[in-house]
């Protein structure tokens, strides 16, 4: 991302603004020629270079030094859009300006575009014989998205101007294709991420020269293959093709603002969204990716593992409720010490996937525990990775010693009670010899 200024400064230092130059790396998408089933068969991508001309942006230190964008065209065919934007704001220009230093990409790409036909009493009118041209602009990873339609301003021209080598379009005295921003669709969300049963907006704007007239907006849904409507607005009227789906319909023409709500979102809502404005002869859309995440919730079964003669114990770790599909599962063994590194374990089983009526899923994962006395003190470790989760899922259980049981206490204890009856009864016996020894003796008769 390349970028030049204007010195255009506001009087006002507390809200000063500057027209700055933009420019931006590019492809020119164009037909390679060749058909097939009635589409284009592929498509060339080409080198080309984009210059937003003069947007006004607020004044910053960090944009001292910059001078003027000047043109250095090296080849004949070399392809330089100059866009001016004067009458068509550019959102988040400071984003696309500052994305090169945030260390985010700006995919940016130019095709020709042709004037839709207007309906209406002015639908007689001759066409218009500018050439017409339409860019698509997005910070990569989530950022501002814009589509663009420019209008080559060389035409108006006095003189047979030259023309472009390749694309046969004019061009200025420096070479390149100047054009001018006519109409904008943007949305500052295209890509959702979104739990079941919320509501859920999604952004779509759109500016364009004064005099914008006869808005309709179109929501269309796409997924797996086949595609439906959700939404239009067409002569100021909002008509709903999914029950829960609406749009401010006093905003679209008063504010430009074709903003979309679904409400109760399930997983057959999910998809890509495709939010198409027109006005007069332009048409022009934005696509929002929009997409469930359900994090799955974990159980261990049991919760306790007792060491004894009983096993192997059967393991069960429960994966319930989850979307998407993909989940990821690793047993992990940690033997009793401080310093010791869980190892993972290989002998792992697995359920086939289940599918809910919602149309999340359910897995079940498990392992055969064949614990000895050298295992007291094991933790067994479940741990579930999952697209909705920032961090793994750990559920565990540790190996115990065995409790005394009931049985074994009454035995004791009886054996207890026997042992202090029995001593009792010998000391009571022992008492009772002693005392009728003397008294024996003096009855003996004594000898004449």
């Amino acid at each position: 991302l390349l970028v030049d200024s204007a010195g255009l400064v506001d009087g006002n230092p507390l809200n000063s603004k500057r027209g700055v130059d933009i420019v931006l790396d590019c492809f020119y998408v164009s037909e390679a020629g060749g058909r097939l089933g009635g589409f284009t068969s592929s498509f060339t991508r080409e080198p080309a270079t984009l210059v937003l001309r003069n947007v006004s942006m607020t004044d910053d230190p960090s944009l001292e030094g910059f001078t003027d964008y000047k043109p250095n065209l090296e080849e004949e065919e070399q392809m330089v859009f100059e866009v001016l934007v004067s009458t068509v704001e550019i959102p988040e220009a400071e984003s696309i300006l500052h994305a090169d230093c945030n260390g985010q990409e700006v995919i940016c790409e130019v095709s020709q575009y042709f004037l839709q036909k207007e309906e209406g009493p002015e639908s007689d009118a001759p066409p218009s014989q500018a050439n017409w041209f339409i860019s698509s602009l997005q910070i990569a990873g989530g950022g501002i998205s814009v589509t663009m339609v420019m209008k080559n301003m060389a035409t108006e021209s006095s003189g047979t101007p030259q023309k472009h080598k390749k694309l046969g379009v004019p061009i200025t005295n420096s070479g390149t294709i100047l054009t001018s921003a006519e109409f904008n669709v943007y949305t500052h969300t295209p890509s959702i991420f979104t739990p079941l049963g919320r509501n859920v907006t999604m952004d779509c704007k759109f500016t364009g020269v004064p005099g914008l007239s006869g808005v309709a907006v179109e929501w269309r849904l796409q997924h797996q293959g086949s595609g439906r409507r959700i939404f239009q607005y067409r002569d100021a009227q909002g008509i709903p093709d999914r029950l829960g789906a609406w749009m401010d319909v006093d905003s679209v023409e008063s504010q430009w603002d074709a903003t979309l709500t679904v409400s109760d979102f399930q997983v057959q809502d999910e998809g890509t969204y495709i939010c198409t404005v027109s006005s007069g002869g332009f048409h022009a859309q934005q696509t929002l990716q929009v997409m469930v995440m359900e994090s799955p919730r974990v159980k261990l079964t049991p919760n306790t593992l007792v060491w004894g003669n009983n096993l192997p114990t059967k393991v069960t770790c429960e994966m319930a409720h989850y979307y998407p599909l993909d989940v990821t599962v690793e047993w992990l063994l940690e033997a009793p010490g401080a310093n010791s590194e869980p190892t993972t374990l290989s002998n792992v089983y697995f359920s086939s996937h289940r599918q809910n009526k919602d149309g999340t899923f359910n897995i079940t994962s498990y392992i055969w525990i064949s614990p000895v006395a050298d295992h007291l003190g094991t933790t067994y470790t479940c741990q579930v990775t999952h697209a909705s989760l920032s961090k793994p899922i750990r559920a565990s259980l540790t190996v115990k010693a065995p409790e005394p049981s009931g049985s074994w206490m009454i035995w004791g204890i009886s054996l207890s009670t026997c042992i202090f009856i029995a001593a009792a009864f010998t000391m009571m016996c022992s008492r009772r010899n002693a005392s009728v020894s003397p008294s024996s003796h003096s009855l003996l008769p004594v000898p004449s």
